[in-house]
């Protein structure tokens, strides 16, 4: 019993810090993209632990109990090191993740919103089923 609570505790750790981690090397990769400079980039990361919210140190704790399942058994990862690195791993590539569930539409467009449209708005069609607005003049059957 000891065992287990003691590996549970270092997997839940281990998820924290990961987490922490991949936040200070996504602002890290921000401040570098941008051409920021990268020395003051602690005064500017949350690195307490209270500030987590759930969907931050979860995938850790998921990947740390399927690491046993098939086939993930045969890599022989630990527990501890499968949350670290989920955690790292998810944090940093958070805005990647992003822009992938908004082309899969499992969120709304944030482009949209600002725009002032819905998210679900129709086309605008014209009543014999052409996408737009009247044409501007009719069309002539003389060609250019």
């Amino acid at each position: 019993m000891l065992r287990w609570l003691s590996s549970t505790l270092w997997i839940v750790l281990a998820a924290v810090a990961g987490a922490l981690l991949g936040r200070l090397a996504a602002e890290l990769r921000r401040r570098a993209e941008h051409g920021d400079e990268l020395a003051g980039v602690l005064d500017h990361v949350s690195l307490d632990p209270r500030t987590l919210t759930p969907r931050e140190v979860v995938p850790g704790l998921v990947a740390a109990v399927r690491v046993g399942d098939v086939p993930w058994s045969y890599l022989h990862i630990p527990r501890w090191l499968a949350a670290l690195c989920v955690n790292g791993g998810a944090a940093v590539l958070a805005r990647e993740l992003a822009q992938i569930e908004e082309l899969m539409e499992l969120r709304p467009s944030e482009s949209r919103e600002r725009a002032g449209g819905a998210p679900d708005e129709p086309p605008d069609h014209t009543p014999d089923g052409m996408p737009g607005g009247a044409p501007d003049a009719e069309p002539s059957g003389d060609l250019p």
